[in-house]
């Protein structure tokens, strides 16, 4: 079974807390967004959160060689995490991983990674 672990955007604070250093007593919950570990790494060892980016390719899965950025996301009608491409649609994330994704960011440090090119 994966472990269960979290992080957490601070939107008062404008930085990524991890568990030991979210003080929960006093803060205020709107301020906070909980992102969840996936249970997979990415080609460097790095742990894949919810709101991560990820850099990915295409060329294993027999298409042209592009290179592309999209978040993790939770996909509820698919209960699985996808990724989140810029014409907001869900893909395989599993397989994409099995691929060699690379965690470049997240959403709250580096929004401009998604930024259509």
């Amino acid at each position: 079974m994966r472990p269960l672990r979290f992080r957490v955007w601070s939107f008062d604070r404008k930085e990524m807390l991890y568990p030991s250093q979210v003080e929960v007593p006093g803060r205020h919950p709107e301020l906070l967004e909980l992102m969840q570990f996936t249970g997979l790494v990415d080609r460097h060892g790095k742990e894949i959160y919810e709101g991560d980016i990820v850099r990915a390719d295409n060329h294993n899965a027999g298409q042209d060689n592009q290179e592309y950025s999209s978040e993790v996301i939770w996909g509820q009608e698919l209960a699985r995490y996808c990724l989140l491409d810029q014409e907001c649609r869900c893909g395989c994330f599993n397989d994409l991983v099995d691929m060699g994704v690379e965690v470049i960011g997240n959403i709250y440090e580096n929004p401009d990674l998604l930024e259509a090119k």
